[in-house]
């Protein structure tokens, strides 16, 4: 299991402790925590606990120099070099996974070959900590029902597993210039290489992470994942989302016209608004409870409203911008 942490004091203790409370035998599986360059407490808050098969390496320590400042991609890279075992389970350091999750991910084993799983946001009753709760959720059905129709692959570096075999196949032709997508590039390398694929739907794998706190640390963590999208190659994921991008631009385009130039443009708005707002109504209303969450009808105006603001301006920085701040760092 490979854990890759940067400044995550406020976290890392959680999450260690919720993996070492799985009901799984220690002896059968280690954990590897790979330090990328902490500024914080978090390797020492690690290294406290006592767990005995946690294994602590520092990026530090290792080459850097083929992966420009994709550091979390290295951290990947050198952690599973690392690992003694042939299957990779990974999670993200800001999560906490429940005591069924080395069990059930492993399980799900038994029939592909690389396995994603269900990430669950949560927070406050705040209306941005809530809006991240049901995003989240429909990015999830959307990540089930591409791997399930095998139209589109899409994954979540926070619960993953796979053989270990497939990733080292993967690194010899992984682009080490693109500093994320170390998810969503490598299943979709899978699927082009006809590994089976395969979501794990099950309540007991669900891995849980905080809501983003404030506009500007959101925005900061999507456009990471946005910029990723310049790189991609495959046509399915490709095609998706520059369908849902423009179709929250046109019901944009069109409300600011409705009231900047013309009524005509009115109708035509409240049209495609109301198809939005339905879909996520039915979407969310029936797959929210999976989640043991239920959707505010009340507020889903204002959730779909915000929600298609979100995707343009996400969109938009995501094509044109090079660079973002992430954890202390600019990233390229």
């Amino acid at each position: 299991m490979i854990v890759i942490a940067r400044n995550e004091e406020q976290s890392i203790k959680a999450c260690l402790e919720s993996i070492t409370d799985n009901d799984y035998d220690n002896q059968d599986y280690e954990i590897i925590l790979m330090d990328d360059h902490s500024e914080d407490k978090t390797i020492a808050i690690a290294e406290s606990l006592g767990i005995a098969n946690l294994r602590v390496l520092r990026l530090a320590d290792y080459n850097l120099e083929s992966f420009s400042n994709s550091y979390k991609k290295a951290g990947q890279y050198y952690a599973i070099k690392e690992s003694k075992y042939g299957v990779i389970l990974q999670m993200d350091a800001d999560c906490v996974c429940p005591a069924t999750w080395i069990e059930d991910m492993t399980a799900a084993m038994s029939q592909h070959e690389m396995v994603t799983g269900p990430i669950f946001i949560k927070g406050d009753d705040s209306f941005l900590s809530r809006w991240q709760t049901f995003e989240i959720i429909g990015t999830m059905v959307m990540t089930y029902a591409g791997i399930r129709s095998e139209y589109w692959q899409s994954a979540n570096a926070a619960n993953m597993i796979y053989k270990k075999n497939i990733y080292q196949r993967f690194a010899e032709e992984m682009d080490k210039n693109v500093a994320s997508g170390d998810d969503i590039f490598l299943i979709n390398w899978a699927h082009k290489n006809d590994y089976t694929i395969g979501y794990n739907k099950s309540k007991k794998s669900i891995v849980t992470t905080e809501a983003e706190v404030g506009l500007s640390n959101l925005f900061r963590q999507r456009l990471r994942w946005a910029t990723k999208t310049k790189k991609y190659s495959f046509l399915g994921l490709k095609a998706l989302m520059v369908g849902f991008f423009l179709f929250h631009l046109l019901i944009l385009i069109l409300g600011v016209s409705s009231v900047a130039w013309s009524s005509f443009f009115l109708m035509p708005f409240i049209i495609l608004f109301l198809a939005k707002w339905i879909g996520d109504i039915v979407l969310l209303v029936s797959c929210a409870p999976f989640f043991k969450e239920r959707y505010s009808l009340i507020l889903s105006p204002a959730f779909s409203l915000a929600h298609t603001f979100y995707v343009v301006l996400i969109g938009v920085s995501g094509a044109i911008l090079n660079d973002y701040k992430w954890k202390g760092r600019t990233v390229r």
